[in-house]
């Protein structure tokens, strides 16, 4: 848990370019113990609750311009952390001191993958920020990725796409 890197104020996690430091947004407030990538975002576990002041439960995505959280994340009674995360076969493996994942009982370790063709954010619904997720990479082609609107996940963000996620507009994946 820090607060400067390289005379920058940060909290709890910042990014090198290869010559300065710089803050994630707002940061976290609380230890960070895990990194890895997962759908293009960057994924942190630890003690925090917060991340860019919304709660998140010890487990947040950063999507390169903000923080968000995955699910309702984890839970337990008394102490609660994730201390380790990894990617296989496309799914999230969360593991670390909790009881509850995303509502249902998972002690020490849980899975997370998206469940629904358009949810681009991975609040678990289909909704208006997924539309604009996907109408803000409109007409990305070769090489488009899930975070820029690529439902189908062919590397364009075209009307198929929009059709797909259209077709499940207003679904709750919880």
């Amino acid at each position: 848990n820090f607060i400067l890197a390289g005379g920058v104020e940060v909290s709890a996690i910042a990014a090198w370019n290869g010559s300065t430091w710089r803050s994630l947004g707002t940061g976290l407030d609380g230890e960070v113990l895990a990194l890895t990538v997962f759908d293009d975002a960057l994924i942190a576990g630890g003690g925090f609750t917060h991340a860019d002041g919304q709660p998140t439960h010890h487990v947040a995505a950063w999507n390169g311009s903000s923080w968000r959280s995955l699910g309702s994340g984890i839970e337990s009674v008394g102490y609660e952390t994730v201390s380790a995360l990894h990617v296989h076969g496309g799914e999230l493996f969360v593991g670390g001191a909790f009881t509850i994942a995303g509502g249902g009982v998972s002690p020490f370790m849980a899975r997370w993958a998206p469940t629904t063709q358009g949810d681009m954010d991975g609040d678990r619904d289909v909704d208006l920020f997924d539309l604009t997720i996907l109408l803000s990479g409109f007409g990305i082609q070769d090489g488009a990725s899930a975070a820029q609107g690529d439902v189908d996940r062919d590397g364009d963000v075209d009307l198929q796409d929009l059709a797909e996620l259209l077709g499940t507009f207003g679904l709750d994946c919880r």
